[in-house]
């Protein structure tokens, strides 16, 4: 017995090929049970009443019978189409749209840091968005700069021929002697909150191998500011190329040098101004740094 199998055609193809048929005419017994509820005569063969509840069951299993079936009486390529699953692409995200110009106003100049050594920022891009387009150049802006009283010289000024993104940045000029620096400052004229981003974020390059630049930001009231600072050698990449710097607030510590207000946390929420200064590590010599696009930054 264990070794005997039953020939070709015995249990049948033909048999097999009526299972769809089969199953579809039940699905359909079922569904008529179910609508019509029995209760029927048809040749002699009488059709008992079906309860409510029994016909509430026999709906979906007619359904069910009646799919199977025609399902099963579908090529097999069709039911393999059916089933294929769809490999739509993936939507594109728009970038983000650029800000406003900026307003600007005069400002009173402060001494920056020698700060030694001074650390590397990362240049790798943050996860995160803009939150608002501080300064992007494109307009008018009132630079305003301030060079050491030791007889360095410099400028701060809008340059039209280099940018990161747009026609226009802001580029400091400098020609410095031994320990000798300059900043550059841009401000608003009113107090401002900048407390909806988690860092500053701009794109600088420069002309000379070793850079160190000192980023002020002054807070408080016009009239009663205390000064604070992250002091940082540009990367190697910002020299003859744009390279994207992120502070996080929480880099910013107070100076010892300029305004000398009540306050020892930095506070992004009353912002007078922001300036930059510049300075050559290796001593004296003539460099030019360009700042574009400075924004804050949220995740």
């Amino acid at each position: 017995m264990g070794g005997q199998g039953y020939p070709r055609g015995c249990i049948g193809d033909g048999v097999m090929s009526d299972v769809p048929a089969i199953l579809a005419i039940l699905g359909c017994i079922l569904l008529l049970l179910s609508i019509l509820g029995g209760g029927l005569t048809v040749k002699e063969v009488s059709v008992p009443v079906v309860p409510a509840r029994m016909r509430a069951v026999l709906l979906p299993a007619g359904l069910l019978f009646l799919g199977l079936g025609i399902w099963l009486f579908l090529p097999e390529s069709t039911r393999s189409l059916v089933l294929r699953p769809s490999s739509a692409p993936a939507p594109s995200v728009a970038p983000p749209a650029a800000g406003q110009p900026e307003a600007i106003s005069t400002v009173v100049p402060i001494q920056p840091t020698n700060a030694s050594p001074a650390e590397v920022i990362s240049t790798q891009p943050p996860p995160a968005a803009v939150a608002e387009w501080l300064y992007r150049f494109e307009g008018t802006a009132n630079l305003w700069s301030n060079p050491d009283n030791r007889g360095s010289t410099m400028q701060c000024v809008q340059d039209n021929n280099q940018a990161h993104a747009g026609s226009r940045s802001a580029r400091i000029d400098l020609d410095l002697v031994s320990g000798g620096w300059g900043d550059c400052w841009v401000e608003d004229s009113t107090v401002r909150d900048w407390s909806h981003g988690e860092a500053l974020s701009f794109w600088v390059r420069t002309d000379h191998p070793r850079t160190q630049l000192t980023v002020w930001i002054q807070v408080g009231r016009v009239d009663e500011r205390t000064g604070f600072e992250v002091v940082f050698d540009l990367p190697a990449e910002s020299l003859d190329g744009w390279t994207q710097v992120t502070l996080p607030w929480s880099r910013f510590t107070r100076s010892i040098y300029g305004e000398q207000g009540d306050l020892e946390v930095f506070d992004p929420s009353i912002v007078v101004l922001i300036g930059y200064s510049v300075l050559l590590p290796d001593g004296q010599g003539k460099v030019s740094v360009w700042i574009d696009d400075v924004a804050l930054l949220t995740e």
